[in-house]
């Protein structure tokens, strides 16, 4: 049995061992979702599109925003030309609406997000291009005070977002930032996607600080990772994914002002994270793993031995975690190594340097056979 079905019969029993009502299945079907996807896209075999395809009705209403959508249509169907008859007959609506036509920007929203659809699908930058230019066309045919613009400026965001990561031409990606900026700014706070939105823009912020290194969008991120957690109270099924992302911004953000609160705070997101007890979420792994960083770089600035041992702790439970056969292990049993030779030149306890030295070895061994 090779890694991803391992993955997809471990995700299987964990949707298998929750309650049906369980806030954690509706991430473990999305988790499962891609699995599918991937093996699907290795076999060419109907039996994964099949499941997913099945799957598709429990997560269709969880998806919160066009990016997701898409990527959705994407999965249902992995060869097919599904698209090319609503693209075709799209084309058609607007060969004849005339120029005033009320219905035309519609008409222009509706073929632009079938291009994106195929665009995920099969990778033609004709489709992106010529979608962009529907978006942009169906702007300029409403007044800024149409109830679909901020619709329209939201799909426009996410298709440059999907041009910057094909271009990595930093001016699409102002321009999505821009756009969703413009959108946020017209809906109201009480619109029901508007934590969607912000997630989005709090991503897109981060991945331009990566870009130029501008400190004021780290800080406009973390302030939508607020906002976000904010909508997002007890019980709420992406709670736990929105504590992530804050303290991997309040992390990202320590790394470069030093403030220890910054780092502390961190501690906590991913604390109250693993708090909510999410025994078989997808999340879960990567949740532990920068718990158990963000400890040891604190040790690292304060010298308090438990920091260390916690994260140890914590770096042996994601080991726990994952499959012996997993892509991720060998990063695992790395880190792990790492924090033990740190514990053994602080305390010099030599099965600490035993430990990390089978680590090693392990993580090169799995590493061979999972390739």
């Amino acid at each position: 049995m090779d890694r991803i079905e391992i993955e997809i019969e471990r995700l299987r029993k964990s949707k298998l061992a929750l309650d049906p009502d369980d806030p954690n299945q509706n991430t473990l079907s999305i988790s499962l979702f891609n699995a599918l996807l991937e093996r699907a896209q290795e076999t060419k075999t109907g039996a994964h599109r099949q499941e997913a395809a099945e799957l598709s009705g429990e997560i269709s209403d969880e998806m919160d925003n066009l990016a997701e959508a898409v990527n959705l249509a994407h999965v249902l169907d992995l060869t097919s030309n599904r698209w090319d008859k609503p693209i075709e007959e799209g084309r058609r609506k607007l060969a004849v609406s005339p120029r005033g036509l009320p219905s035309r920007p519609v008409y222009l929203n509706d073929l632009a997000v079938d291009l994106l659809q195929r665009f995920r699908q099969k990778g033609k930058s004709g489709d992106l291009h010529e979608a962009i230019g529907h978006l942009r066309a169906a702007l300029a045919l409403r007044p800024q005070n149409h109830p679909e613009w901020p619709s329209y400026l939201i799909n426009l965001a996410a298709a440059m977002r999907m041009r910057f990561e094909k271009s990595h031409r930093i001016g699409d990606l102002d321009e999505a930032i821009d756009y969703n900026r413009t959108a946020l700014a017209l809906r109201p706070e009480s619109h029901p996607d508007r934590a969607a939105s912000l997630k989005n823009q709090a991503t897109a912020l981060q991945t331009r600080f990566e870009q130029s290194g501008r400190m004021h969008d780290l800080d406009e991120a973390i302030f939508h990772c607020r906002t976000v957690l904010a909508l997002r109270p007890e019980g709420h099924p992406e709670r736990l994914s929105s504590l992530g992302a804050l303290a991997v911004a309040l992390q990202t953000r320590f790394a470069y002002s030093g403030r220890m609160a910054e780092l502390d705070e961190a501690i906590e997101q991913n604390r109250a994270a693993l708090a909510l007890r999410p025994r078989a979420h997808p999340d879960l792994p990567l949740i532990v793993s920068n718990l158990a960083v963000a400890l040891r770089v604190r040790f690292e600035h304060s010298r308090r031995i438990l920091d260390l041992d916690e994260a140890i702790d914590y770096l042996r439970a994601v080991l726990g975690i994952f499959s012996k056969e997993t892509s991720n292990r060998p990063q695992s049993l790395i880190n792990l190594a790492a924090a033990l030779q740190t514990r053994f030149g602080h305390s010099g306890r030599i099965n600490d340097l035993d430990e990390a030295i089978d680590c090693i070895l392990f993580a090169v061994i799995t590493h061979v056979r999972t390739g």
